[in-house]
């Protein structure tokens, strides 16, 4: 799909790690394309990946209440020499991605879907390769086989 295709309301709750310290995560929200975020992100850590990207619909609340609620789950977060507090959380981004997704089952009170299983209006899972789907451009067929090439 196109992005002008797949504009529901609601937003992103993300979690991108480094590779740079495997034992720190960053746990953020947008309402654009997770994946211009990391790409952002990127210019500061040139080793910042995306982990996993939940779609969140407006019906479940304010996105920055979620995100707010769901950094509260983590005890360790990172505070720089600049400021008192961050998006960064000290621990596995694996772990916290398990953490993280069953967090939103219980809330949501729907188990968690493929971000392409989304018309019942629930909290849709995302991976990179997904997103790039969802929001990349169309991919371009061949008119006489019709195959990507």
């Amino acid at each position: 799909m196109a992005t002008d295709e797949f504009e529901p309301a609601g937003g992103w709750i993300y979690i991108m790690m480094t590779s740079a310290d495997c034992n720190r995560f960053k746990l953020g929200r947008t309402t654009g394309n997770p994946m211009d975020r990391a790409k952002t992100l990127r210019t500061g850590d040139p080793k910042l990946a995306l982990e996993v990207a939940w779609f969140v619909p407006a019906k479940y609340g304010k996105l920055s209440t979620i995100e707010a609620a769901l950094h509260g789950q983590f005890a360790e977060r990172i505070a720089f020499h600049d400021e008192g507090t961050s998006e960064w959380f000290f621990g596995e981004a694996k772990w916290a991605s398990e953490f993280i997704e069953n967090l939103l089952e219980e809330w949501s009170r729907h188990p968690i879907s493929d971000v392409f299983a989304n018309a019942e209006n629930r909290v849709c899972r995302a991976y990179e390769a997904d997103l790039e789907s969802l929001y990349g451009p169309p991919v371009r067929l061949d008119p006489e086989s019709g195959m990507p090439w």
